[in-house]
């Protein structure tokens, strides 16, 4: 398969001698999905491959002589948030336009995000694929991390897109298993919402590039959205399920589309965006919404600027978001972080249309940590 081979040799031998044990081959089920749906197939791999610019893009401005007062101007910024009450936040942050306004880094940011979306639009080759996060600034294991987890996600797409495969929650429980017993695995319970609204470098990514942050959550949407219009075809609106999210999601990164679909303002999570996966396999959900989690958290890291230890950092979050024996959140909890952001502020619903937000109070409000609160490292 193409998109399989994204992951090192060594990783994707194993697996695929562990996955090879399923009732329907691994090879099957990637066929039949390129062949249903080639062009999202297409879109996924353009996705990854622009999530990898990305990091290089947020990396290079982070070392670039020319955005060094730029750096400076935000680090302050920053760190005068931190000392903000509640109510000067919410004055700060209402005052905001959301991920289409201009930040501290604008010019550079646009470039990235414009090389992204010309990514976003080709159909990339399995050289391409492979070779997309070589020489990347993350570290090894963390490249290795949004690997597996890549590999995991074409997965889950393939299952719920074979009509061959009849118990698709035995399916999928099969295939939890074997990702849970590779090494650099995200568990299937809960991680705390605090390694995300707490953690000293925590709303970097949103405060200092609104935009990529923007694109990099409205691809994430894409990939819950498509899950849950393939788990509930019947609920799907007149112009079709996976159509209708393709198309909302072009309109979410096209920024003079004529119908604009909601960019997503908080971490797009399975609970609000894909309630359908989590009643199917809530532990898929729960790695899904791990996976990503750890991506905008490391995408804060790199964010934050003038920080001297970025790589050793991102291995410590490695070792936390891999570690399956503790400091999770009861599922309840989880739960409520997930829907108290807002299904709107996530991107809106996948089958639906929703207009304006459905929130009456902010998490703020409701004494819940936002990721636009910031910490000082």
């Amino acid at each position: 398969m193409k998109r399989i081979s994204a992951l090192s040799s060594s990783c994707v031998l194993s697996l695929l001698i562990s996955f090879g044990g399923l009732a329907v081959s691994a090879q099957t089920i990637g066929d039949r999905f390129i062949k249903a749906q080639p062009e999202l197939a297409g879109v996924f791999d353009a996705a990854y491959i622009s999530q990898a610019r990305m990091f290089e893009g947020i990396s290079s401005i982070g070392a670039s002589p020319a955005a060094r007062d730029a750096r400076n101007q935000f680090e302050s910024s920053l760190r005068m948030q931190a000392s903000m009450s509640m109510a000067e936040m919410m004055a700060m942050i209402n005052m905001r336009t959301g991920v289409n306004r201009s930040g501290l880094f604008d010019s550079w940011e646009s470039e990235v995000r414009n090389e992204m979306m010309a990514l976003l639009r080709t159909r990339p080759s399995s050289t391409e694929i492979l070779g997309a996060y070589e020489g990347s600034p993350l570290p090894g294991r963390a490249v290795e991390v949004i690997r597996l987890g890549r590999l995991f996600e074409d997965r889950v797409y393939e299952i719920l897109a074979d009509a061959a495969v009849m118990d698709k929650g035995r399916a999928l429980e099969d295939v939890v298993k074997i990702y849970l017993s590779s090494g650099l695995s995200v568990p299937e319970r809960p991680k705390p919402a605090s390694l995300l609204f707490d953690h000293p470098h925590a709303g970097a990514f949103l405060s200092g590039y609104p935009k990529l942050c923007g694109l990099l959550w409205s691809t994430q949407w894409l990939q819950l959205a498509v899950i849950e219009a393939l788990i509930l075809p019947e609920q799907a609106d007149d112009r079709g399920g996976v159509a209708a999210v393709v198309e909302r999601f072009q309109n979410k990164i096209v920024p003079d589309a004529l119908t604009r679909s909601p960019v997503p303002v908080e971490l797009p999570m399975a609970p609000a965006i894909a309630p359908g996966l989590f009643s199917l396999s809530q532990q898929t959900a729960v790695i899904l919404d791990n996976l990503n989690m750890f991506e905008t958290v490391v995408a804060d890291i790199f964010g934050y600027p003038n920080v001297e230890n970025r790589a050793a950092i991102v291995d410590s979050l490695v070792d936390e978001f891999t570690n399956h024996a503790e400091n999770f959140d009861p599922t309840i909890d989880y739960l409520a972080s997930a829907l108290r952001g807002g299904i709107y502020n996530q991107g809106g619903p996948a089958l639906r249309e929703l207009s304006q937000s459905e929130r009456n109070r902010s998490r703020m409000e409701m004494g819940m940590r936002h990721s636009m609160i910031m910490a000082t490292p």
